[in-house]
C-alpha cells in the first residue's frame, strides 16, 4: 500500500465515523473487557496520589480522545497480522496515525502534556510505534513524563518496559500487564512527583509504579462489533 493509498483510506474512515448514523456514546461506556476496566480505574489511583487526572484514550480509528468524548462502535487496531489493523507495518501504523491526528488536529498529545505538566502515558508496544513522531516531540516538553510499556527508550521520558515477569506479582493477563504496572507505580511513587518514586520504587525487579498524570493515556483499546456504516 502507498503513502497515496494509505491516506485515501484514512481520510474515508475519517468521513465514515462523521457521517454513520450510528448511535454515539461515551468512550468510557463504549470500550469493553478486564483491562479497559482497570485503565479507568486509574483516574481514581492517581487521585489518591495527589495528582488531577485527566484521561484519553488512545485509537486506531479514533486518534487521541478524552473519554468523555462520544464515537460511534468500530473496529480498528494496530496489533499486527490481526483482522482490524488499519495497516500491515509499523512505518505505515505511524502513518495512519499522523494522518488521524491532521484530520483532527485539537487534540495534540504534546500540546495536551505541556499544558498540564505532567503525563503517565500506557501504550502496548505496537501503539507506541504508531505514535512514535508523537512521543518524540513529547520528550522535547518540559513536561514531567513516564512511559509503561512502550517500544524503545526515548531520551527525554522515563520509561518502564513491559515486564511479563511481574504478573506473578501483580496478577491478571498479559494483554492487561501495563495497565496493571501503572496502577502499581501510581500506588508506590511519592505522592505529587510523578517521575520520581521512592528509591525502593525505582527499579522493575519489583512492582513497578506508574505515575499519576494530569493526562493519561490508556492503551489498546476494543469496542462493541462495529455497525457497518463504520468500518474501513
Amino acid at each position: 500500500m502507498t503513502a497515496v493509498d494509505l491516506l485515501q483510506r484514512a481520510e474515508e474512515w475519517a468521513h465514515r465515523l462523521r457521517t454513520t448514523p450510528s448511535r454515539h456514546t461515551a468512550l468510557e461506556d463504549l470500550y469493553r473487557g478486564d483491562q479497559w476496566k482497570r485503565a479507568l480505574a486509574l483516574t481514581h489511583a492517581a487521585s489518591r496520589a495527589g495528582f488531577t487526572p485527566r484521561l484519553y484514550a488512545t485509537s486506531a480509528g479514533l486518534g487521541l480522545r478524552p473519554v468523555s468524548s462520544l464515537a460511534p462502535s468500530y473496529a480498528a487496531t494496530f496489533l499486527p497480522r490481526h483482522a482490524d489493523s488499519v495497516a500491515s507495518s509499523s512505518t505505515q501504523t505511524s502513518q495512519w496515525w499522523d494522518h488521524l491526528q491532521r484530520l483532527d488536529g485539537t487534540r495534540d498529545l504534546p500540546q495536551i502534556v505541556s499544558a498540564a505538566g505532567r503525563a503517565l502515558v500506557v501504550l502496548s508496544a505496537p501503539y507506541a510505534q504508531a505514535m512514535h513522531h508523537d512521543l518524540l516531540a513529547l520528550a522535547d516538553t518540559a513536561a514531567e513524563v513516564v512511559l509503561i510499556g512502550g517500544a524503545t527508550d526515548i531520551e527525554g521520558i522515563r520509561r518502564v518496559p513491559a515486564n511479563a515477569g511481574l504478573r506473578h506479582a501483580l496478577g491478571g493477563t498479559l494483554t492487561s500487564l501495563n495497565v496493571r504496572m501503572a496502577a502499581s507505580w501510581l500506588e508506590h511513587c511519592t505522592p505529587g512527583r510523578l517521575a520520581d518514586p521512592p528509591p525502593s520504587c525505582a527499579g522493575t525487579t519489583g512492582p513497578p509504579r506508574p505515575p499519576g498524570p494530569s493526562a493519561t493515556t490508556a492503551h489498546r483499546l476494543r469496542t462493541r462489533p462495529s455497525s457497518p456504516s463504520s468500518k474501513r
